[in-house]
């Protein structure tokens, strides 16, 4: 059971494997892909989270201290 889809830069579907069109609500398993963005465009620093501070990651961001 699973799916994926490869798309090209233009997002045309080149290739796909499993039940692609059914909704899927990734929530915590994505929180690690859409932190990559926010260190490497260096939000974290501007924001000026410290390394110990990764609930910014692991929890839901509504509860989390870093955002209170």
């Amino acid at each position: 059971m699973g799916r994926a889809v490869v798309v090209d830069a233009d997002g045309i579907v080149v290739w796909s494997g499993g039940d692609v069109e059914t909704p899927f609500f990734p929530r915590f398993t994505a929180k690690s892909l859409l932190a990559i963005e926010l260190v490497e465009s260096g939000a974290v620093d501007r924001v000026g989270f410290s390394q110990g501070s990764g609930a910014w990651v692991r929890g839901p961001c509504w509860r989390c201290k870093a955002f209170a």
